[in-house]
């Protein structure tokens, strides 16, 4: 899971470039990678790791049902985000904050998978 939000890294550092350069059609179209990259590696999560979760540890339902649904609220907000930018600039600031919260949510998602793993070898 963590080489996973490892490999957004470098996408997301090019729609922070384009953001910082101002220029829409950039902005918009790294949003979109971002986007597509982020909603895929969502599926892969929702799909495959957390019913492997499940399985493993069945307390962890509560958690990954929230998990689940951050990832949801993030492609609204991504869809927000580029609703905004389609219009009018939007600053940095607002691409930080979501990325502030983006990382939260991984450091979550590998405390889980830490912690499940932990209690599945002992």
């Amino acid at each position: 899971m963590e080489a996973q939000h490892r490999h957004l890294g470098p996408i997301q550092r090019e729609l922070h470039q384009a953001v910082a350069e101002g220029t829409k059609d950039a902005i918009l179209d790294w949003l979109l990678r971002y986007t597509e990259a982020l909603s895929a590696h969502f599926e892969l999560e929702d799909g495959t790791v957390f019913p492997a979760i499940r399985g493993l540890v069945a307390r962890t339902e509560g958690e990954i049902v929230v998990l689940v649904r951050e990832h949801q609220d993030f492609l609204e907000w991504l869809e927000a985000l580029r609703d905004r930018l389609a219009t009018q600039a939007s600053g940095p600031e607002t691409l930080e904050e979501f990325i502030r919260a983006l990382r939260d949510h991984e450091a979550r998602e590998e405390a889980l998978l830490a912690a499940v793993m932990d209690e599945a070898a002992s």
